[in-house]
């Protein structure tokens, strides 16, 4: 048999139990006992079958916010402010035709600055843009979107 320690530092008073500091992607097995106290004695039960779990990141990052577009011959620049997640991974811009155009990343990979450069604009079009941020979990987790901005190319 493994020996294992607790990971607890005395004697549960209720029956749950709170593991923090885990680590994603990592399986954690668990076991219990029960104590008793006869005659100031402590005695152990035998341990439960281990319960393992292998946790994983489900917790996407805030939405982006500050979003702001500014217009200038050819592009329309883009600025919004960091998020503070440790886990980002960055953030994919959106872009659709306004005022009701589907977005689409124009970004194909999450950057890591807080501003965009769109130089594929068309004098004249308006567009609507919003930024999500992305983390680095496994298997990636998306925020909501920022609030959308709209603007028209010069």
């Amino acid at each position: 048999d493994d020996v294992v320690q607790p990971i607890n530092n005395s004697a549960l008073t209720a029956p749950t139990f709170e593991h923090t500091g885990i680590a994603f992607g990592k399986e954690q097995c668990y076991r219990v006992r029960s104590l008793a106290v006869v005659e100031g004695v402590s005695l152990e039960g035998e341990p439960s079958k281990p319960d393992c779990v292998t946790p994983r990141d489900e917790f996407p990052p805030a939405a982006p916010r500050g979003l702001a577009a500014v217009p200038t011959a050819g592009q329309i620049s883009l600025i919004w402010d960091a998020n503070t997640e440790k886990d980002l991974a960055g953030y994919l811009v959106l872009r659709g035709d306004a005022p009701d155009g589907a977005l689409t990343a124009i970004t194909p990979a999450p950057i890591r600055e807080t501003s965009y450069r769109d130089e594929t604009v068309k004098p004249g079009m308006r567009y609507v843009y919003a930024v999500v941020a992305v983390d680095n979990a496994p298997a990636p987790n998306m925020s909501a979107q920022s609030a959308r901005v709209e603007e028209t190319a010069r």
